[in-house]
């Protein structure tokens, strides 16, 4: 077997824990991990002795570890990539998983961009529905009833339109106080205050006025 690759794995190991120029050295040795193998020969012997072969990284089991033979381990770059401090874990049924994994399981309904979807946004969601719940129920615009009816809870939100049905964006107005108030609704109350009473509203109090003064 070729060893050249395994001696720059271990050369490289050691130049991100050890060397503050290395472009690595801040995700490594500016993080407090150090490599415990004590030689090129031990480290050898241990790659041989646990399923090194040409195409695997070393791996470390726990990312705030050190790399020491307890701590690693020779993975695929697949199986790597599901071991980084980046990955989200999501734990669903008693167990904890990384978001990739929980798509390739079978009690998982949706695909991972939805998955990350939910976790992100819909804080009202069980871990278990966002796993079980299908996508077409993942929607913003479903109904309050909708999303009732797959048990997720629906908090209260603010009218978009007066108690008389008038939307908001089209009828309300802030007063000179800050006050709201429908206009469409003021409107319609102006009109039938003049249909009861058609008099101007001026001649009136002119009326009342004069009506004062002579008694």
């Amino acid at each position: 077997m070729n060893l050249d690759r395994l001696e720059s794995v271990w050369n490289g190991m050691k130049q991100r824990c050890r060397n503050p120029n290395d472009t690595a050295y801040a995700r490594y040795g500016a993080r407090g991990i150090e490599v415990h193998f004590t030689s090129w020969p031990q480290f050898r012997d241990w790659a041989l002795e646990n399923g090194y072969r040409q195409g695997l990284t070393i791996d470390r089991i726990d990312n705030g570890g050190h790399y020491e033979p307890s701590n690693c381990r020779w993975a695929t770059p697949a199986e790597q990539a599901l071991n980084t401090r980046r990955n989200v874990r999501l734990e669903v049924f008693g167990e904890t998983k990384t978001v990739t994994e929980w798509t390739k399981d079978p009690r998982c309904v949706v695909n991972y961009a939805t998955l990350i979807q939910r976790i992100r946004k819909m804080r009202d969601m069980t871990p278990e529905q966002m796993v079980t719940t299908p996508p077409l129920l993942n929607q913003s615009r479903l109904t309050r009833g909708q999303r009732q009816q797959v048990g997720i809870r629906v908090p209260r939100v603010k009218s978009d339109s007066c108690p008389a049905g008038h939307k908001h964006s089209e009828s309300r107005v802030r007063n000179k106080r800050g006050d709201h108030y429908c206009k469409t609704c003021k409107g319609e109350k102006a009109k039938a205050s003049y249909r009861a009473n058609p008099e101007p509203a001026k001649a009136r109090s002119r009326a009342n006025s004069r009506k004062a003064k002579s008694s």
